[in-house]
Protein backbone atom coordinates (compact mmCIF):
# COMPACT_ATOMS: atom_id res chain seq x y z
CA UNK A 1 0.00 0.00 0.00
CA UNK A 2 2.54 2.44 0.95
CA UNK A 3 4.40 1.75 -2.92
CA UNK A 4 0.75 2.77 -4.06
CA UNK A 5 0.88 6.04 -2.53
CA UNK A 6 4.36 7.04 -2.86
CA UNK A 7 3.52 6.86 -6.82
CA UNK A 8 0.91 8.76 -6.67
CA UNK A 9 2.42 10.95 -4.93
CA UNK A 10 5.28 10.98 -7.08
CA UNK A 11 2.84 11.02 -10.33
CA UNK A 12 0.84 14.34 -8.58
CA UNK A 13 4.21 16.28 -7.85
CA UNK A 14 5.36 15.17 -11.58
CA UNK A 15 2.24 16.15 -12.63
CA UNK A 16 2.55 19.72 -11.52
CA UNK A 17 6.25 20.36 -12.70
CA UNK A 18 4.08 19.54 -16.26
CA UNK A 19 1.64 22.12 -15.44
CA UNK A 20 4.22 24.51 -14.58
CA UNK A 21 6.07 23.85 -18.47
CA UNK A 22 2.62 24.39 -19.78
CA UNK A 23 2.98 20.69 -21.15
CA UNK A 24 -0.41 18.54 -22.75
CA UNK A 25 -2.22 15.88 -20.58
CA UNK A 26 0.31 16.97 -17.46
CA UNK A 27 -1.14 14.83 -15.21
CA UNK A 28 -1.36 11.99 -17.33
CA UNK A 29 2.07 12.34 -18.04
CA UNK A 30 3.29 12.64 -14.41
CA UNK A 31 1.99 9.17 -13.71
CA UNK A 32 3.08 7.54 -17.03
CA UNK A 33 6.09 9.40 -15.99
CA UNK A 34 6.44 7.98 -12.47
CA UNK A 35 5.29 4.61 -13.45
CA UNK A 36 8.20 3.74 -15.94
CA UNK A 37 10.67 5.45 -13.07
CA UNK A 38 9.30 3.21 -11.13
CA UNK A 39 9.43 -0.18 -13.36
CA UNK A 40 13.23 0.97 -14.05
CA UNK A 41 14.11 1.35 -10.35
CA UNK A 42 12.63 -2.37 -10.05
CA UNK A 43 10.08 -1.47 -7.48
CA UNK A 44 7.30 -3.83 -7.93
CA UNK A 45 4.14 -1.67 -7.75
CA UNK A 46 0.86 -3.10 -9.10
CA UNK A 47 -2.84 -2.06 -9.06
CA UNK A 48 -5.73 -3.93 -8.31
CA UNK A 49 -7.67 -4.43 -12.12
CA UNK A 50 -10.61 -2.39 -10.67
CA UNK A 51 -8.84 0.75 -10.56
CA UNK A 52 -6.52 0.03 -13.51
CA UNK A 53 -10.02 -0.32 -15.70
CA UNK A 54 -11.30 2.91 -13.68
CA UNK A 55 -7.56 4.96 -14.94
CA UNK A 56 -8.48 3.74 -18.17
CA UNK A 57 -12.58 5.03 -17.91
CA UNK A 58 -11.13 8.59 -16.77
CA UNK A 59 -8.15 8.79 -19.16
CA UNK A 60 -10.27 7.90 -22.28
CA UNK A 61 -13.29 10.15 -21.27
CA UNK A 62 -11.91 13.56 -22.57
CA UNK A 63 -11.15 12.02 -25.81
CA UNK A 64 -14.31 10.97 -26.93
CA UNK A 65 -16.29 13.66 -24.94
CA UNK A 66 -18.23 15.18 -28.25
CA UNK A 67 -16.64 19.19 -28.84
CA UNK A 68 -18.89 22.41 -28.67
Amino acid sequence: MLNRLLLFVMAACLGTLFLKMELPIPYLLGGIFAAVACKIAGSPVTWPKNWRELGLLVAGSPVTWPKN
